[in-house]
């Protein structure tokens, strides 16, 4: 946490939307020498700001100046790159933070109650670094910033893939309710299934299909791969005499429905292979990558996403310290001589690096044995949200593993072949 400001400190808090942003320039002891004012969130506008954070400090005689803002989608990634590479801070020493929503909205409550406006708001963010309460300094590193534009990307179209996956589940049920319910089938987003469900006008075509030619249709479209396809044949004709009928008006609409929600996810599908061939790309820049890939169960998208919203891991003290970053901490409820066990899960810090840290615990419980048995100790343990609580706390151990790859430049060993030697994490 960086130390509260100094008579040379000047603390510059910004409020950032899409055309303006408003600033609120502190010295240490919270008197304002300019007036808060608005500028436009332009080039123009962050001239004129440097023109002001440049004058005061020359008066003042400041040799610090932090500049602060909220995480507010993208708006704040033009000015602190715009910031760094200005020369107008050659002569003071520069430093920017990135500041949590809520914790600032928690550090605001300690005021007398406020009117909510943007001057306001940039007084209270300039306190908040006055006050030394913000954890990490801004450091430009175009690499990483590029990969996590990429990777985010990403699970932003895995995200909207998995919602129209969801919306095709309740179209199947529509056209087809008993398959949705009891398919015989592997796959539900598999060819045979997809076939079934566009290549077909209603359910009544299905039923009226001989069992012979219903088994050859599947066999062609599964590509031979159905066992026992004279027994799929016959349970799927039965489901399909099973099931609701779609009233004559709905079934075009339907129809067409169901096609363009297919199309969708197609279009998602292959966007995801264009993105996985540019994060491959951008990943042969970082030397850590190799080493967080010798973990089993680690991969391509796993091992960048962790890079990208990591960063620098001289950033953090320790383990604990990018657990937290990351959210992966449990908050105490102790009063007197009660301690509760059941701890929630914070949901603060940064919820991309928690998804990627939970979803790559786990792939590699599956692929690393010392992970599988801890996780399925930690499984064994209690009766109530098994799986959630079993795969946080494996996410929580990977977050040791990966912080000591970053830290000793080394590869993952297994458990059988590790040597038995002090582990160099600090603590």
């Amino acid at each position: 946490m960086t130390r509260p400001a100094t008579p040379t400190t000047l603390s510059v808090g910004l409020d950032l939307a899409k055309r303006d942003l408003a600033a609120c320039l502190l010295l240490w002891d919270r008197q304002e020498p300019v007036k808060r004012r608005k500028l436009p969130h332009s080039p123009a506008g962050l001239e004129q700001l440097l023109a002001l954070i440049t004058t005061v400090a020359t008066q003042q005689a400041c040799t610090t100046v932090r500049v602060g803002m909220e995480a507010t989608g993208t708006l704040w990634q033009p000015v602190v790159e715009y910031l760094h590479a200005s020369p107008a801070f050659q002569a003071v020493e520069l430093e920017l933070f990135l500041l949590n929503p809520r914790e600032l909205a928690a550090y605001k409550r300690c005021f007398a109650p406020q009117p909510k406006t943007d001057p306001q708001d940039a007084y209270a963010i300039a306190d908040y670094i006055r006050d030394g309460k913000a954890r990490h300094a801004l450091e430009p590193a175009a690499q990483v910033a590029a990969l996590q534009v990429l990777t985010r990307h990403r699970l932003h179209l895995v995200e909207m893939q998995v919602r129209e996956k969801n919306r095709l589940l309740t179209l199947l049920f529509r056209k087809f309710s008993r398959l949705a319910q009891d398919s015989p089938l592997a796959k539900t987003f598999g060819a045979t299934s997809l076939a079934l469900l566009t290549e077909f006008h209603t359910l009544d075509e299905v039923a009226a299909l001989p069992l012979d030619a219903l088994a050859t249709f599947l066999a062609q479209r599964g590509r031979d791969r159905i066992a026992e396809v004279d027994t799929v044949a016959a349970a799927i004709h039965a489901l399909a005499t099973q099931s609701y009928r779609v009233p004559d008006a709905l079934v075009t609409p339907l129809n067409f429905t169901i096609q363009s929600t297919l199309a969708t996810i197609t279009l998602f599908a292959r966007q995801l292979k264009d993105v996985d061939h540019q994060i491959a790309r951008t990943l042969r820049s970082f030397p850590a990558a190799a080493r967080l890939q010798s973990v089993p169960g680690v991969g391509l998208v796993f091992c960048a996403g962790l890079l990208a919203e990591i960063g620098d891991i001289a950033r953090f003290a320790g383990h604990p310290a990018l657990a937290k970053y990351a959210g992966l901490v449990w908050l105490a409820n102790q009063s007197g001589d009660f301690v509760g066990d059941d701890l929630t899960l914070t949901h603060a810090g940064n919820r991309y690096l928690r998804f990627y840290f939970t979803e790559a615990a786990n792939s590699v419980r599956v692929h690393a044995e010392e992970y599988r048995a801890y996780y399925q100790r930690k499984y064994a343990e209690v009766t109530k949200h098994q799986h959630k609580r079993a795969l946080v706390l494996t996410a929580r151990k990977l977050v040791r593993l990966v912080y000591l790859l970053l830290t000793t430049e080394q590869s993952y060993q297994p458990l059988s072949t590790r040597r038995k030697e002090p582990s160099p994490i600090r603590r």
